[in-house]
């Protein structure tokens, strides 16, 4: 593994370790590192999916401490971006494929996962599983 990867994966320990040490699940970090071992294969499938279904729990009881917490006075409706913690970095790693001409199929890749693990839309998985194959053979 190269040093920046070495890097991140120290990252990822570090923060698991952080959340875990609190003793409360948090959904952002639970979904990023599912992916991350995901992209790394250093855990196996059912290890990677309970980290995903975890985060999908605590993402799900945020969202209810939300609900609770809400202005009454507020009338800004609730999208779907707002019932997660993670529409942000699901945005980012849409971007990445598109911005990054260097690793593509990498970047469609992780998106993939991101798809397939945060959101189960295994359709667009699919087809971005078939975009990072795709780019694989052309580079």
């Amino acid at each position: 593994m190269s040093d920046r990867g070495e890097g991140v994966e120290i990252q990822a320990e570090i923060m698991m370790d952080f959340m875990n040490h609190r003793g409360v699940d948090n959904a952002f970090v639970l979904y990023s590192y599912a992916i991350f071992q995901a992209v790394t294969a250093e855990e196996d499938w059912i290890e990677i999916k309970s980290y995903a279904r975890r985060a999908k729990l605590a993402d799900e009881r945020m969202q209810l401490r939300r609900k609770k917490n809400k202005d009454p006075n507020d009338k800004r409706e609730e999208t779907p971006e707002s019932r997660s913690s993670y529409h942000i970095a699901t945005a980012a790693f849409y971007l990445q494929p598109i911005c990054n001409d260097h690793e593509l199929s990498e970047s469609w890749h992780n998106y993939a996962l991101c798809q397939m693990l945060v959101h189960h839309d295994m359709e667009g998985a699919r087809e971005s599983f078939t975009q990072a194959m795709i780019n694989s053979l052309v580079s």
